[in-house]
């Protein structure tokens, strides 16, 4: 549920009972995301209009804005964490996975493989899976660190470093 009232009158500018999969106010509070299932809504919160709409590939599980309100982010199980435009320009960029723990450690991944961690060299539990002839082969993570280490890379994901991604190769074409 979200409601948004003007204090000065106490009259519901916003009064959303549909937010299941989350709702946040921007920073500056001119906006609110509400999310119902698949469904991304951006309310102006001073009429209480919808300024935009999107559509998930899983039920959404939660988001917020970032600093400055431009850009929405919202997790799902299939996309991961997903970066939305909030000026309704754009689509919707997936931007991977991020995992958090309850001892501050983290490791946040893209879809190319690039990955980033509190220890880069060892990422407990997080391993990329390939196939060959014998079958499926997990290899740790940081067997790859080499090759897919990206320091920063939320930040460059999410466009709060200017920094460029570096390449890498496709997952499907690294030989051990």
């Amino acid at each position: 549920v979200l409601g948004v009232w003007d204090a000065a009158t106490g009259k519901a500018l916003v009064d959303r009972r549909d937010a299941r999969g989350g709702a946040a106010v921007s920073p500056d509070g001119r906006a609110a995301f509400l999310a119902q299932g698949k469904t991304i809504r951006i309310l102006d919160v001073a009429s209480g209009k919808v300024v935009g709409e999107g559509t998930a590939s899983d039920a959404i599980s939660g988001g917020d804005f970032l600093p400055g309100g431009r850009r929405l982010l919202t997790v799902d199980p299939t996309d991961g964490v997903v970066a939305w435009d909030t000026s309704g320009t754009g689509d919707p960029v997936r931007l991977g996975a991020l995992q958090l723990d309850a001892d501050g450690n983290f490791l946040a991944m893209d879809e190319a493989g690039r990955y980033d961690a509190t220890d880069p060299s060892d990422v407990p539990a997080a391993r990329y899976v390939y196939a060959w002839s014998g079958g499926l082969e997990p290899v740790d993570v940081g067997q790859l660190k080499s090759r897919f280490y990206e320091p920063g890379l939320w930040a460059k994901l999410l466009e709060l470093d200017p920094s460029p991604l570096r390449s890498v190769p496709k997952l499907d074409a690294v030989r051990i």
